[in-house]
């Protein structure tokens, strides 16, 4: 996160309101005010080694009440996954968008590499009206 203070670590007590993330057996929790950047020179390092694979491929954040992902890359698509029905959403570069309380996954490609983060939102689905909105550009 350039220019900004990293509040985000590794591990930690989750709670209600926890954002929670898993890759590869290391779990990250988030609270509101928090953000996690991931790509191969990020908070959370997916793979330095994939020259194909953008320094920072995207963020999690929290604003007006919902977690978002955005998608900080140039070439590299984001497929969000959630769970119980939802649909399942691309997001190009440049382009954000809220998730859905409960599970769900994110999968990207990287040259000939695929990854996957698997998380859960906090809320209650049921509380959350109709859902995140439409992908938005950045």
């Amino acid at each position: 996160m350039a220019g900004g203070k990293q509040t985000t670590r590794p591990g930690g007590r989750a709670t209600r309101a926890t954002f929670a993330l898993e890759f590869c057996g290391e779990q990250w929790h988030l609270q509101p005010g928090e953000e996690l950047t991931f790509g191969r020179d990020a908070t959370l390092t997916v793979d330095e080694s994939n020259r194909y694979l953008h320094r920072v491929a995207g963020t999690f954040s929290h604003r007006d009440g919902h977690w978002w992902l955005s998608n900080d890359g140039t070439h590299l698509p984001l497929t969000v996954i959630e769970a119980e029905g939802r649909p399942m959403t691309v997001l190009p570069p440049g382009v954000e968008t809220s998730l859905w309380p409960g599970t769900f996954a994110v999968r990207f490609e990287a040259g000939p590499a695929r990854y996957e983060l698997r998380g859960e939102c906090p809320g209650d689905p049921a509380e959350a009206g109709t859902g995140p909105g439409v992908p938005i550009p950045t």
